[in-house]
């Protein structure tokens, strides 16, 4: 047990005192509050040394009053425990000021002191008292993802309402009261209906089909034209005279719209010019005398 004498007035300027009550504290400026902790606790601090590192404590104050006028303890004892529990913060004698920690407070008048009037406070760490356990601490644990197998039982009024549904989406009519079969999938995966009206004996299946690959159109094919070579000139040779030969106009050829030929179908061959007549078909072969 340690026992502290804390003061009952602190100055705050040369000519002031500062009475430690709760009619002061509110109504004082918190800048001269402020003054007046700092003062407190630079007053206590040699008293503060040699007391350990406290875990717990409890706190008991006295008042001893400079008269014989009454006084309200809990007036006086409240700001002066609010001013030294931060004192003892300050010196790291605890680590806060909750309740896990100052485990009790008790305010008691200790008579008149007419030459020293004071508040003691008594502090003591009650090993005696149970010790308070942590709280643990919570760790987010993650939880692994799990896959969750989901089962759907349809009887076979659902399977006829989903299948008529389908059906009439696509055209198809099922007559009402018909006895609708179901197959088996094949290996492409797909599943044969078949359904038989229950009066007039009408009876239709369906199968879905694949729709058919759309034919690429085929391609137009060009047709090379050969060039044609220019006629010859007929070459004259000194020697042999050369006979008049008269040129027959070539015969007119009748102009024919030949068709453009479609994508698919091939262009006709290009027709073959009249030939022009020889130089020397009228000249005759000399008979030898």
């Amino acid at each position: 047990m340690w026992t502290i004498s804390l003061p009952l007035r602190v100055p705050v300027s040369k000519k002031k005192l500062w009475s430690l009550n709760l009619n002061q504290y509110r109504n004082t400026h918190f800048q001269t509050l402020n003054k007046a902790k700092a003062i407190f606790t630079k007053s206590v601090k040699s008293q503060l040394k040699g007391i350990p590192r406290l875990k717990r404590i409890t706190l008991k104050y006295t008042v001893y009053a400079p008269s014989a006028q009454l006084f309200d303890t809990n007036n006086i004892c409240s700001i002066v425990d609010k001013f030294f529990q931060d004192a003892l913060i300050h010196a790291g004698i605890i680590e806060d000021d909750h309740y896990k920690i100052v485990v009790g407070t008790q305010f008691l008048p200790g008579g008149i002191d007419r030459g020293n009037p004071r508040v003691e406070v008594e502090i003591d760490s009650p090993d005696t008292l149970p010790v308070v356990p942590p709280e643990p601490v919570r760790e987010e644990r993650r939880v692994p993802t799990m896959k969750i197998k989901t089962v759907i039982i349809l009887t076979v009024a659902d399977l006829n309402k989903a299948l008529t549904d389908y059906m009439a989406s696509n055209g198809v009519t099922i007559p009402e009261g018909a006895d609708v079969q179901i197959g088996n999938p094949d290996a492409e995966g797909q599943v044969s209906v078949t359904f038989e009206a229950s009066k007039g004996g009408v009876q239709a299946s369906s199968k879905p089909t694949q729709a058919a690959k759309p034919t690429p159109a085929a391609k137009p094919t060009t047709v090379n034209k050969v060039a044609e070579k220019p006629a010859q000139k007929p070459v004259q040779t000194a020697l042999e005279p050369q006979p008049e030969t008269v040129q027959e106009p070539a015969p007119e050829v009748a102009e024919t719209t030949q068709p453009e030929p479609g994508p698919t179908e091939e262009a006709p061959p290009a027709e073959a010019k009249p030939k022009r007549p020889s130089l020397f078909a009228d000249v005759k072969k000399p008979v030898n005398a």
